[in-house]
């Protein structure tokens, strides 16, 4: 445009200068409706960027919106992982310690039951000591002193004998009834006499059974009573 007024401007051998004016006058004209187009279409165009931010703002204002909730979200997400975090270290820990009593408890009733089972096997050994004691050996004491009676008798029943000696087998009852010449053993014999023997080898040795005794399992119920060989230099 302007290269055109100043083409104009500089004519050679113009005559008409109204008709340079009309052209300068056309041109300014052209160029004002051109600026003026050219506004009015940069005021549309900032018109619309307006409206289209007027439209973002509220979008926007919603992501922000958006963006604080899931923050706060995330925080209290983050919260309570903390707690959870807190309550998984406490339930591992009372988990340990449980463990720990169970374990403690575990021992305390295999003692306790160990316990039990000795404290009802001396229950029952008592109790079979004490039927033992108080009731079988006093029973078999006086058997005893009926077998030595048909023992001593002149003439002995041998079946009642034999009979008597199965009852005592069944029960487990032994016969102590050393025989002469057995070595004296102060633990199963009682001395009731004593024999002066000039055989040194004969010396603290059984010479005869007065009484027999009697022995249930290791126990000794009654000692034989017996006569007893003392050598004299």
């Amino acid at each position: 445009m302007n290269n055109k007024i100043m083409k104009i401007i500089t004519r050679e051998n113009e005559t008409d200068f109204s008709k340079t004016v009309k052209e300068l006058t056309y041109l300014e004209f052209k160029s004002t409706r051109i600026r003026s187009n050219l506004c009015q279409k940069i005021f549309e165009l900032l018109q619309k960027i307006h409206e289209t931010f007027l439209k973002i703002i509220p979008r926007i204002d919603n992501i922000s919106n958006s963006l604080n909730t899931v923050e706060k979200s995330q925080k209290q997400s983050e919260e309570k992982i903390g707690k959870l975090d807190s309550l998984i270290k406490v339930f591992a820990n009372d988990l340990t310690e449980f463990s720990a009593k169970t374990e403690v408890t575990a021992r305390n009733m295999q003692q306790i039951r160990s316990l039990t089972e000795r404290v009802s096997e001396r229950v029952d050994s008592i109790s079979q000591e004490f039927i033992d004691r108080h009731v079988i050996e006093p029973i078999f004491k006086d058997f005893g002193s009926f077998y030595n009676t048909l023992r001593t008798m002149k003439q002995p029943d041998k079946v009642l004998l034999d009979q008597f000696q199965l009852l005592l087998e069944s029960h487990e009852i032994q016969i102590i009834e050393p025989e002469k010449g057995d070595a004296f053993n102060p633990l199963e014999h009682q001395p009731l006499q004593k024999i002066e023997t000039q055989n040194p080898i004969q010396d603290k040795t059984v010479s005869s059974t007065l009484r027999i005794g009697f022995k249930h399992k290791d126990r000794i119920i009654q000692r034989a009573q017996v006569a007893v060989n003392i050598y004299n230099n």
